[in-house]
């Protein structure tokens, strides 16, 4: 990878292009030109299967020929990730052995001189508690007034009097707060159709990659692409002939607009994100030329 970005840095750098300039011709953007041209295959880890793309998008506008550049990254890309697999196996082997060491510690803790320890009764306790408060009580309520009564002259008199006993003292209990995680929905990418020749994309997220796919399984056709209004050569406007595949790759964003010119519109195919997007029926089986606009709703 390292010797694949210094190939496209030193072909831009010798056609004199800037960044800024090959972000505005390839749509790809600036942190990821300049992760390519570093040969930084972890900033794409979880985007790998959109890397061979950026890669020939890169290739086109400095008009290299990418297939000496698809052998060489193929490699790259399996060395990583077999790389990556051996290191999360690893990491996944020390996990278990922590949790094992962890498990044998708190087991030995709950045993001690041969005894495993038990758990603590409390409300045994409380019971122990309230009779050892109602016996305190009636040996008070007994030398107070029972052995005076007793031991005091029939002439006297004793003046009448209660005992208060106090009430037993309960432990109070904690209410179990519910911690159960609320779930979310995750978004689902959609394409509706406002009329024949305009779709709206949501479901999306920011910075999501999505991907146009045209098949031609029946007739040839002229395609030209336009983003936001600015046509681009990521596909380059062509022919493409019967069985023949073209591919857009995009960000979504608000307010985005895919425009996409068929010369002949009669029997392709369109999808999005392997997502099928039915043509009306007015323009599926016509011979005629035809622009489909796709504009990215909300987020």
């Amino acid at each position: 990878m390292k010797e694949i970005g210094q190939k496209l840095r030193e072909r831009r750098e010798e056609l004199g292009f800037t960044l800024e300039q090959m972000c505005e011709k390839t749509k790809v953007t600036i942190p990821n030109l300049k992760a390519i041209e570093a040969g930084d295959l972890e900033y794409f880890d979880n985007d790998l299967s959109y890397l061979r793309f950026y890669i020939k998008y890169y290739c086109q506008a400095l008009y290299l020929d990418y297939e000496p550049f698809r052998t060489l990254l193929s490699d790259s890309i399996d060395q990583y990730t077999n790389t990556v697999s051996l290191n999360r196996i690893q990491q996944q082997q020390q996990i278990e052995k922590n949790v094992n060491n962890r498990k044998n510690k708190s087991s030995g803790l709950k045993k001690f001189g041969g005894f495993e320890k038990k758990k603590i009764d409390y409300s045994l306790y409380s019971l122990i508690a309230v009779i050892v408060i109602v016996v305190i009580s009636l040996i008070i309520v007994l030398f107070s007034y029972v052995i005076p009564f007793l031991t005091t002259p029939s002439d006297t008199v004793v003046p009448d009097s209660t005992a208060v006993v106090p009430d037993p003292i309960e432990k109070p209990t904690d209410t179990p707060t519910d911690t159960t995680p609320v779930e979310t929905t995750p978004a689902v990418l959609a394409v509706t159709m406002e009329n024949p020749s305009l779709y709206n994309v949501t479901g999306w997220t920011e910075g999501q990659n999505i991907m146009f796919t045209v098949n031609f399984p029946q007739s040839s056709s002229y395609m030209r692409v336009s983003i936001d209004d600015v046509v681009t050569n990521n596909p380059i406007a062509r022919k493409y002939v019967m069985n023949e595949k073209m591919e857009i790759l995009t960000t979504a964003t608000g307010s985005r607009k895919i425009s996409i010119y068929f010369g002949y519109i009669k029997n392709s195919l369109l999808n999005v994100n392997e997502l099928a997007v039915p043509f009306d029926p007015s323009i599926a089986t016509s011979p005629v030329s035809a622009t489909i606009v796709f504009v990215f709703k909300g987020a």
